[in-house]
């Protein structure tokens, strides 16, 4: 008999069935058993034998959810696959502006006799361009994608950490359990669909891990339940290496009276250590979150700590710059909104993290903290000559406001490095941290300015509105590239009449 027919009838008995090419296969996974005819392990032994790309479907007789739980960790997938839980009959995905509905019918986990440290599903070298979407996998690490695994694989509308309904998470499972590991190239978690917003949440460890370069993480839940409106925490939710992380959306949420979500927003909040925190590598942005907060309405699910924490790493983008809107919202949280903390040297802390266009308010800690081996505010020096994280680059004050019949005028100065440009960026605030500097509600706009020969220079920021609501703050970014380091806020300046005594400003 030819090759060609007996590998067509050896899939047929495994409940295969083939595209146009033998080496593009589709497998239909039809029971919960841990090995054998028509297990999940079985279709990824098969899928794994063939080179082209195979697509891996369920087809489970009876109601679901249906639970598959492994004896042992899986075979590793070597070979481009397309893993669809939602082929599952009762399956849907999630169509939810804000949360997620989607209704996920397969679950894996390791059974009672489970034995290994592995995860869920691992793709190795050779799976370029794999998709996993539509499934539960929770009680070990969820799903790795390994240093050499092939790039360009896509992590999409999956529960891990919980249980089917998103409501439960399971961080008292032996080891340390990682919801996402993201250690090759140019790979997408979640995206800019509702259908394929991941839930990362309910893990011993961390939500998503991220060592590999050219990766995006968009639009997912991580730390909360499925509807984002309460803590299920991981204890970190987002990690980063590497180089040229993306945590982002596509649209910024307009600020001022017209509050609105365009696309989907990573929701990264009630994690119990931190929300997102970078460890090393560059040329990371992080764009277009909630950190610390609701889906929707704003009301507070801390991260127990700072909304974001950079310890290491170069040019670190946190924000984006647009007048009239902000970017990241990063509030409630028990730490400081942001903070960039190392030694005091420039050589070791991390340097040119820019901070701009975001709403930080409402946290324990300062909005911008730079600290060395204390957090709260760095005092300005003169010329700006100590190191640390961000050059510990001093903050600009706000002198005088002045208002003509339609027009709202801020001065202010800056005391820094000689001879040297900096962007001042302009927010409203509605109210103050305790230490009497701002945070951010909205964000206005930005002056450039160099400063002379002694460190000195001067500015001033006109609105083409009247502003007399809530306070002026500000922050300076060290030129003359583009990416600088960010100091942190200036003090508060009244506008007008204070009519906000706190939260978001509508």
């Amino acid at each position: 008999m030819p090759a060609s027919h007996t590998l067509l009838r050896l899939s047929a008995a495994l409940g295969a069935t083939f595209a146009f090419s033998a080496d593009a296969a589709v497998f239909t996974v039809t029971n919960t058993d841990d090995s054998g005819l028509g297990s999940l392990r079985q279709a990824i032994l098969n899928a794994n034998a063939l080179t082209g790309m195979d697509t891996i479907r369920f087809n489970i007789p009876g109601t679901g959810p249906h639970t598959i739980r492994v004896d042992t960790p899986l075979p590793g997938i070597s070979s481009p696959v397309y893993i669809d839980g939602y082929s599952q009959p009762g399956s849907g995905m999630n169509t939810a502006a804000l949360g997620t509905n989607a209704d996920l019918m397969i679950e894996l986990r390791p059974s009672p006799t489970y034995s290994g440290t592995g995860s869920g599903l691992m793709l190795l070298v050779g799976s370029n361009g794999s998709t996993i979407r539509g499934l539960v996998v929770n009680r070990f690490n969820g799903v790795q994608i390994s240093a050499t695994a092939g790039h360009d694989c896509l992590i999409t509308g999956n529960f891990i950490g919980t249980d089917p309904t998103g409501t439960i998470g399971y961080p008292g499972s032996p080891g340390t359990r990682i919801g996402i590991t993201a250690a090759s190239n140019g790979c997408r978690i979640g995206g800019p669909t509702r259908a394929e917003r991941n839930l990362v949440s309910g893990l011993s460890h961390t939500g998503i891990a991220v060592t590999g370069s050219n990766v995006t993480v968009q639009g997912n839940l991580v730390g909360t339940n499925a509807n984002g409106t309460a803590a299920l925490g991981n204890r970190r939710g987002i990690v980063v290496g590497a180089s040229n992380t993306m945590v982002v959306t596509q649209n910024a949420l307009i600020g001022g009276e017209n509050v609105g979500v365009q696309t989907p927003r990573n929701v990264v909040s009630g994690n119990t250590v931190l929300g997102i925190e970078v460890i090393s590598g560059n040329g990371h942005r992080i764009e277009g979150n909630i950190i610390g907060l609701a889906s929707l309405p704003l009301a507070a699910v801390p991260n127990e700590g700072p909304g974001i924490h950079v310890s290491r790493g170069s040019d670190t983008v946190i924000g984006s710059v647009q007048a009239g809107q902000i970017s990241n919202i990063i509030a409630g949280n028990s730490g400081a909104g942001v903070l960039i903390s190392g030694p005091a040297d420039n050589a070791t802390a991390p340097q040119g993290v820019m901070v701009v266009g975001n709403g930080i308010f409402g946290n324990g800690g300062l909005a911008i903290d730079l600290a060395v081996s204390a957090e709260g505010v760095t005092p300005n020096d003169p010329l700006d000559a100590d190191e640390g994280p961000n050059q510990l680059t001093n903050f600009p004050v706000l002198t005088g406001l002045t208002y003509t019949a339609t027009q709202t005028r801020l001065a202010g100065r800056l005391s820094a490095e000689p001879s040297r440009l900096y962007y001042v960026d302009i927010y409203r605030a509605a109210s103050c941290h305790d230490s009497g500097h701002g945070g951010s509600s909205s964000y206005l706009g930005f002056v450039s300015l160099s400063t002379d020969g002694s460190g000195e220079g001067q500015f001033e920021f006109v609105i083409d509105e009247i502003v007399d609501t809530g306070f002026a703050t500000a922050t300076a970014t060290a030129g003359p590239a583009i990416i600088g380091p960010t100091s942190e806020f200036s003090p508060c300046f009244p506008l007008g009449d204070l009519l906000f005594a706190d939260g978001f400003e509508p």
